[in-house]
């Protein structure tokens, strides 16, 4: 738990440098999640470097270890400070969310795919990454040729997914509310332009959303011979009145 709480004051410590505030911090015995507001919304580079912090620390704290350890082999936890450091930073550079890894993966691909898409499929990857863990966990019990350590992190890690699939609804909402916040931060934000029929749903269309940039919106009207222009303020706002299904097309008509 010691080693957990560095790991995670890295987290906070190097969000504070960017002027960033944690909500809550949460300790299990093989991580813990520091839940930051705001990153992704204000630099997809932003998550990435307060992600990276983490596994840093412990990485840091290992070679530390190893560096001393003519001294630190003479105390009866040198070894596990070592191996648990190791393990602590690889275990959260894994792609898989909410570890850190899976926070780099989709600050990466959302710049691509949008929020929406690349925190839909980091999840699905990080699904198939626990029960793989879980898999090899078990095979290795069955083969005398490992611990309970791997099926403990690959049930804390298939849980941690499942949470994260609760509040993805909520926190992609919270992420479109917010680029009014960022907009008003930054003074300037690129423009990013879409074309779409008037059947396109706004829960399609908002997939396609991505950080640090402002969306237009241009709805094909009179068979391709006018548009009509919509702003992501515009978009959001019919998506929490309406809902996801709402065609785009009843905002022009």
């Amino acid at each position: 738990f010691l080693l957990v709480l560095i790991h995670e004051t890295a987290h906070l410590a190097a969000a504070g440098k960017v002027g960033i505030r944690a909500r809550e911090v949460e300790l299990f015995p093989f991580g813990g999640v520091a839940r930051i507001d705001g990153m992704l919304e204000i630099s997809p580079r932003t998550e990435i470097i307060v992600s990276l912090a983490g596994p840093c620390s412990n990485f840091l704290l290992c070679l530390a270890g190893l560096y001393f350890w003519p001294y630190l082999s003479q105390w009866p936890l040198g070894v596990l400070f070592v191996e648990a450091n190791l393990m602590l930073g690889v275990f959260n550079l894994l792609p898989a969310l909410p570890l850190d890894g899976g926070r780099v993966a989709r600050s990466l691909l959302a710049k691509r795919w949008g929020f929406y898409r690349a925190t839909h499929g980091v999840l699905k990857l990080s699904k198939w990454l626990a029960v793989a863990m879980g898999i090899w966990g078990l095979q290795g019990l069955v083969l005398g040729a490992g611990n309970l350590h791997t099926l403990f992190m690959a049930v804390f890690l298939y849980g941690a997914v499942l949470r994260e699939e609760e509040h993805f609804l909520y926190l992609f909402l919270r992420y479109l509310l917010r680029k009014g916040e960022e907009l008003k931060a930054k003074g300037v934000l690129p423009l990013k332009q879409f074309i779409t029929t008037k059947g396109v749903s706004l829960g399609e269309l908002v997939q396609q959303f991505g950080p640090g940039h402002y969306h237009l919106v241009l709805v094909v009207e009179q068979g391709g011979r006018e548009f009509t222009t919509l702003s992501e303020h515009q978009i959001v706002e019919a998506l929490l009145k309406h809902g996801r299904s709402y065609p785009v097309g009843k905002l022009v008509s």
